[in-house]
């Protein structure tokens, strides 16, 4: 992981890897607009956030923090 997304391969090694990386994308704010395209045009991962925002809470509260701004100009469209 170098972009704030740990991939299948090094989730299944270590379980405890969260899909995205929050704390990673905290320090280094230049990738959150890359997680928020795969989000947009991957449809696998996006299924897999959305999954994950359904299961657990805290998760989708850092998901909606960190991409308000995104998620606000979908909305305005």
């Amino acid at each position: 992981m170098n972009n704030g997304i740990n991939n299948y391969l090094e989730r299944i090694k270590n379980p405890n890897l969260p899909l995205i990386d929050f704390e990673f994308l905290m320090n280094h704010p230049e990738f959150i607009s890359y997680v928020w395209e795969k989000y947009v045009t991957d449809m696998t991962f996006k299924n897999m956030v959305n999954e994950k925002i359904m299961l657990d809470v805290n998760f989708k509260y850092k998901f909606l923090n960190t991409f308000k701004s995104f998620i606000d100009k979908g909305k305005s469209r």
